[in-house]
């Protein structure tokens, strides 16, 4: 499928959400001083992730993290760590089946199943952990890993590399699209439209579709909340497992993938030590090789504009 033909495919799936999402992005605008507050929260969040980078740790602690107050957490880890999903689901569902209130059941359950790629499913989980009170840093890290996946794999439709990956690709096509739209945006007037030209490719010749600036809008905001969500998360658990290489790499690739590349690479550096049992080294070593690459990172991202006023344009920016 092209390139192209995925996009028209990615904003048909968005576009139940556009409208409504657009009207909140103005009424936001117009009383809680956007561009003010998107500084604030990236300045906070670039403060956590070099705090993280120095809390660290130089080797692997025996306990990298603290597992959910339950009997079963250890045999559950245990499964995860032999890379035995399966075995750590149906450990898990015996764990909630016996005591369906503790939350921390729930909190495990929900990671034995992002493990076996069951997102839908997981995101219940974290759901029923939440209203059962649950506060582990496991539940914000498979949270933020849950929910941004589900995200990325909506907006990336037929991409076998990011529908068949818990952990793909640093950038997606969906991320170099939204990119090129975001540096259009920054230097087109406010009011153009962009229009994708069609680019060929496998049964898409000559597809193309215009984008209203709302849209855009709407779009290249929605990328980066979908991502600095997520990185809230990711980092709130990182933070109060600073030895956990599971927990530090997915804060470092959300940091990465939303403008953070200073801190993200930073990150990915110090976690070199803790890296070499991890049941996510062979993800670690692809994302460093791309970063040594020139995988095109987003830049830091410009603020909303200030005015919630456009007219209308009839100029076009073209994205091939």
């Amino acid at each position: 499928m092209g390139t192209v033909a995925v996009v028209i495919l990615a904003v048909i799936v968005l576009s139940a959400t556009l409208a409504g999402g657009w009207f909140r992005w103005r009424s936001r605008r117009r009383t809680r001083g956007p561009a003010a507050e998107h500084r604030a929260r990236r300045d906070r969040l670039r403060g956590r992730l070099r705090a993280l980078a120095i809390a660290v740790p130089d080797r692997a602690p025996l306990m990298p993290h603290d597992l959910p107050a339950l009997p079963m957490a250890a045999t559950i880890e245990a499964h995860l760590l032999a890379g035995e999903p399966r075995q750590a689901l149906a450990t898990a569902e015996v764990a909630v089946a016996e005591a369906p209130q503790n939350a921390a059941g729930h909190v495990l359950l929900a990671r034995a199943l992002l493990y076996c790629d069951a997102l839908v499913p997981a995101s219940a989980e974290i759901a029923r952990a939440r209203q059962l009170g649950a506060r582990e840093a496991l539940l914000d890290h498979v949270e933020g890993r849950v929910e941004h996946l589900l995200w990325v794999r909506r907006v990336n439709p037929g991409n076998p590399e990011v529908q068949q990956a818990l952990v793909p690709p640093l950038v997606t096509p969906f991320d170099r699209f939204v990119l090129k739209l975001a540096r259009q945006q920054q230097v087109a007037p406010a009011d153009a439209a962009v229009w994708l030209a069609g680019a060929g490719g496998e049964g898409v010749a000559g597809q193309s579709t215009t984008l209203a600036p709302e849209t855009v809008a709407v779009l290249v905001e929605q990328h980066h909340e979908a991502g600095v969500r997520s990185l809230e998360l990711l980092v709130a658990a990182a933070e109060r497992a600073p030895g956990s290489a599971e927990l530090v790499f997915h804060a470092a690739r959300r940091a990465l993938q939303t403008g953070f590349v200073p801190e993200g690479r930073a990150l990915m550096s110090r976690l070199e030590p803790l890296m070499a049992q991890s049941t996510e080294r062979e993800a670690y070593e692809r994302d460093r090789a791309d970063l040594d690459g020139r995988v095109d990172l987003p830049p830091e991202p410009a603020p909303p504009p200030t005015s919630a006023t456009a007219k209308r344009s009839p100029r076009l920016k073209i994205v091939q």
